[in-house]
């Protein structure tokens, strides 16, 4: 029987930059949600950006076979893609599959030193945010499903907003994205139905405004479901660092958060921004600009990602690496496909295998051990 093992690790925490040599003294106190998870001999374990492995916070499966990353033939194609393993607000999913059809999936959620919280039976979960996790529930008669919907589990595993969406989103701000009859609405962490679903498409939260499709077109509403910046754009996405990424007619810009544009929509794609710049492509290569539009450096790259611990992937010539914030390449492109780094480890593909890789360049155990 497989497994397949979830690792999500908190997208909103705050990192710190790897600086020097690690200490090795034994006394070191080690914060979980700073380090990254590896398998190792069916047992589920922690490295830090040495690769030194922190036995003392091993998590320990009763499993002989898990899967931490996605199987290799459905590996990601782009750098600016993001895997969706990782560790959320300090909890671990575990996925173990019913033995037979009738049998429903079970996650075991285990916290960072191992012990298991709870389990919950469900065809799919999403991740914890803001201490709420969105789970399915079906409506079973026999054997049979006649019915699926989401609701939302607290850190114990008990059930706090009861299942009655067709999709729930996770929570920021204190408001989650939910869907009920192909519209999507907004309700608070309490399970008040705040915003009434009447929007095509959403996103989360972010400088207490969300971007919401409405009669095809996209703008951005505050908490209580009123238009700030009303719906004129094609597509539209999050603000981060004070810029939200616009789409209109096929091209891509910034606006600021009175709609105004600051970064004209001339770009056939943009990345969001991270670390104060963003990825752009015009004629077929990437560059990055800064939050004013002004280009740090020249368009060269044939594919780019955000920048994390001073560091973005780039390819060039079919090869990716990691370049800093001044252009210059510091670790070469020697790799298959290379990702953002998060906790001064980044993600990289050799001959075949995915790695760790710290910022200067070596490889840290793999994700998978056979």
């Amino acid at each position: 029987m497989k497994f397949i093992v979830l690792l999500c690790l908190s997208l909103s925490m705050h990192l710190s930059v790897y600086a020097g040599n690690k200490s090795s003294d034994n006394s070191t106190t080690h914060d979980i949600n700073h380090y990254m998870p590896v398998f190792i001999k069916g047992q589920v374990k922690f490295v830090d950006s040495d690769g030194i492995l922190l036995n003392d916070l091993s998590l320990k499966t009763k499993y002989d076979i898990c899967n931490i990353i996605t199987p290799f033939d459905s590996k990601l194609k782009s750098v600016s893609s993001e895997f969706g393993f990782r560790f959320h607000e300090g909890k671990l999913l575990i996925k173990k599959r019913g033995k037979y059809f009738w049998n429903d999936d079970v996650y075991i959620c285990y916290n960072n030193e191992g012990k298991e919280l709870f389990r919950v039976t469900s065809d799919e979960v999403g991740y914890f945010s803001e201490g709420l996790l969105p789970v399915t529930i079906a409506t079973q008669f026999l054997f049979f499903t006649i019915d699926t919907k989401y609701g939302y589990i607290n850190n114990k595993g008990d059930l706090i907003i009861s299942p009655e969406y067709d999709f729930a989103g996770p929570f920021n701000e204190g408001m989650a994205s939910v869907l009920i009859d192909s519209k999507y609405g907004y309700i608070d962490n309490e399970g008040r139905k705040v915003i009434k679903p009447k929007f095509m498409a959403e996103s989360a939260f972010s400088d207490s405004l969300a971007a919401v499709c409405l009669d095809g077109k996209f703008g951005y509403i505050n908490k209580t479901g009123d238009f700030i910046i009303s719906p004129r754009f094609d597509h539209a996405w999050q603000f981060k660092f004070g810029r939200a990424r616009v789409m209109v007619n096929n091209k891509f810009g910034f606006i600021d958060k009175t709609g105004k544009y600051i970064i004209d929509s001339v770009y056939d794609y943009a990345n969001d921004f991270s670390e104060n710049a963003a990825a752009v492509k015009v004629n077929g290569k990437y560059g990055y600009i800064n939050t004013e539009g002004h280009y740090i450096f020249d368009s060269v790259f044939e594919d780019a990602g955000n920048f994390s611990n001073g560091l973005a992937p780039v390819e060039s010539g079919s090869k990716y690496g990691y370049i800093n914030i001044k252009g210059e390449v510091v670790i070469p492109l020697n790799y298959q496909l290379a990702y953002n780094f998060e906790n001064n480890l980044g993600i990289v593909w050799k001959d075949n295998m995915p790695f760790y890789i710290n910022s200067y360049g070596k490889l840290i155990t793999p994700f998978l051990t056979e």
